[in-house]
């Protein structure tokens, strides 16, 4: 299930690939909800286009591997 997660950082908002892996929201490694640097959880949404970089290169990245890469 392709599911996606709205962080708004500094004013800014961006959509993220949702993760769960080492406490994470975000693939990218963003916690979600840090008010000291003004990182907070906005929503997640069912549709719309990730517009994370960052986001972006790690899930282009992990598609050259497949099953048969691991143990």
């Amino acid at each position: 299930m392709k599911r996606r997660i709205k962080i708004k950082d500094d004013g800014e908002t961006q959509t993220h690939i949702a993760s769960t892996i080492a406490g994470y929201v975000t693939l990218c490694g963003l916690d979600g909800d840090d008010p000291e640097i003004g990182q907070f959880t906005v929503g997640y949404p069912s549709r719309g286009k990730i517009n994370c970089l960052h986001c972006k290169q790690i899930a282009e990245e992990g598609r050259q591997w497949d099953a048969s890469d691991f143990e």
